[in-house]
């Protein structure tokens, strides 16, 4: 047999590897064929026979016995005996206080009975409790004992104090305490929760109470650090990961943690579910709810204004008619024919209004109505006559003047409703949201909102924005974020990175880097925000009815 038939050779591929190499040293020692081989060739034989010695023969193994995966014996019997001795941890605080009286008298009287009666009970509890020391089901059973029996100590303290407060300050104070520090100032959250722990920890293992007053007291500080942190996190992987800004994943996190329809509305547009176009009618719609409730406060501002009869005075509107009959005008003559036309139809308007009667049309509403006229006039002009414009308009402002300076009511009606129009005006032109705009240019610069490196209007933008939302009724940045974060590919200069992060992760299969890669993918950021988001949802509910921080001081002291 030769060398180069042991490749095909049935008999000597089914050999175990250490006869096999056994064959290939018999054929080697003295074989002309080996012989006849370059020295390489001969090496790369002697180096198989060598690796095939190196390798233990496998013995065939007996096939596994299926286990059956039986249930720890007695896991309920723990369960209900940790339950039962975390309720215990707090009967025996509770009648330890409630006998403190009773075994001092007998004391006093030569009795000790009551002592060693309240010993036994001690040492017994304690026995039962190294018992099961080593049991995980017991020991998070009594933790879960512990916190459901504490968990009234915020509402009935703050109940108690709420009752008897007598300034806001106190108010504020003991409604903190009956919301087991979740509400109001950080200081107050502090305060509150410091003086729950110490609570729910004496009712669990009074020498603890100062390690759970201060596990309660840095609750509060410790949840307004990690959302400082949060948003830093959040601002870093927006920026420098997915390239769509900070906000887009700070408002994911936020969708998720309060649910409802800023959830839904944020999960429809980053997977997809809906047209990207709903958002440009819901902020139209927004944007008709401020013109409307503007309209309603001016109707409702101006039936007050009707209450006053005051006839009021016209001269201050035949000074600014003279004032403005110099515009357009060269010594008493014309030299802008459409001034002097606009000019010559206000005075009559004026004059004609002169001659009505004073009790109905000089009060402040009947004014009102002038102005209006002239308003009119003003709008007949063409944008482009400056001259004539700005002439009628020097009247109107004279007329709105004056009605201000003789009726203080009128004037805040307008102050209001002029603060109104120019919000309306400034959301519309900032965000392309009037009838002459296009949808692709509203969609863009609302889709810009999310983006802090998109322009350098973009803190205006976003501001108008949600003053367009609270006013108008509907949140649109869940939607826009869901956009912003739709695309598995990162945006712009991003995209750079992640191909060059992504072929790294590709060829070394280095977990950072995949992780990195992650980071940068919007669609995954945005996934995992809204998670996070909802996580801390559930955490704020639980942390709402109760305060762990007895049950972990008493935990903390027994190890």
């Amino acid at each position: 047999m030769k060398f180069s038939d042991l490749a095909n050779n049935d008999d000597y591929l089914g050999l175990p590897e250490i006869e096999r190499s056994k064959v290939v040293e018999h054929l080697a020692k003295g074989n002309d064929d080996f012989k006849a081989l370059p020295e390489a060739e001969q090496i790369k034989v002697l180096n198989h026979v060598v690796s095939l010695k190196a390798k233990p023969v496998q013995q065939a193994q007996p096939a596994p016995v299926a286990q059956v995966q039986e249930e720890e014996p007695g896991m309920m019997t723990q369960i209900g005996k940790g339950a039962l001795a975390g309720a215990a941890d707090i009967g025996n605080t509770l009648i330890n206080a409630s006998t403190f009286v009773p075994r001092k008298i007998a004391q006093l009287a030569g009795s000790n009975k009551l002592n060693e009666l309240n010993d036994q009970r001690e040492a017994g509890l304690e026995s039962f409790n190294q018992e099961n020391a080593d049991s995980i089901p017991y020991q998070v059973a009594r933790f879960g004992s512990q916190l459901a029996g504490t968990a009234g100590v915020g509402p009935v303290v703050g109940g108690a104090l709420k009752a008897g407060s007598v300034t806001p300050r106190a108010l504020a104070l003991a409604e903190s305490i009956a919301s087991n520090g979740t509400k109001g100032t950080l200081a107050n959250k502090v305060a509150s929760s410091a003086a729950v722990g110490a609570g729910s920890t004496a009712l669990i293992d009074p020498k603890s109470v100062p390690t759970g007053t201060a596990i309660a007291a840095s609750i509060p500080v410790a949840g307004k650090g990690i959302g400082i942190a949060g948003n830093r996190i959040a601002e870093a992987v927006g920026e420098l990961g997915t390239h769509t800004g900070g906000e887009s994943i700070k408002t994911a996190a936020r969708s998720g943690a309060q649910g409802g329809k800023n959830a839904k509305s944020f999960v429809d547009n980053m997977r997809g579910n809906v047209p990207i176009e709903d958002v440009l009618a819901d902020a139209k719609q927004n944007l008709q709810v401020m013109q409307q409730a503007k309209a309603a406060e001016y109707r409702n501002g101006i039936q007050q204004v009707s209450k006053d009869k005051t006839v009021l005075s016209f001269n201050g509107i035949d000074k600014a008619l003279q004032d403005a009959s110099q515009i357009g005008s060269f010594k008493g003559q014309n030299i802008n024919k459409k001034a002097g036309d606009a000019l010559k139809d206000i005075k009559e308007a004026i004059d004609d209004w002169k001659k009505l009667d004073p009790k109905e049309f000089h009060t402040p509403e009947g004014l009102d109505a002038l102005k209006k006229k002239i308003s009119g006039i003003q709008e007949s002009i063409p944008f482009e006559e400056k001259t004539a414009r700005t002439a009628a308009g020097k009247v109107y402002s004279a007329i709105k003047s004056e009605i201000s300076a003789q009726a203080p009511e009128y004037a805040k009606v307008m102050k209001d409703y002029s603060a109104a129009s120019d919000q309306i005006y400034e959301i519309e032109r900032a965000l392309s949201l009037g009838n002459k705009a296009s949808a692709d240019t509203a969609m863009r610069k609302l889709q810009s909102l999310t983006r802090n490196n998109a322009n350098t209007n973009y803190g205006n933008r976003l501001k108008l924005a949600k003053d367009l939302e609270a006013q108008g009724g509907k949140e649109i940045l869940p939607a826009l974020s869901g956009q912003a974060l739709s695309t598995v590919a990162p945006r712009g200069l991003g995209k750079v990175v992640a191909g060059g992060t992504g072929l790294a992760a590709a060829t070394t299969l280095n977990p950072a880097l995949i992780a990195a890669l992650a980071a940068q993918s919007p669609r995954i950021a945005g996934e995992v925000a809204y998670k996070v988001g909802q996580g801390s949802r559930g955490l704020s509910n639980v942390m709402k009815n109760i305060n762990p921080s007895g049950a972990i001081a008493a935990a903390i002291n027994r190890d």
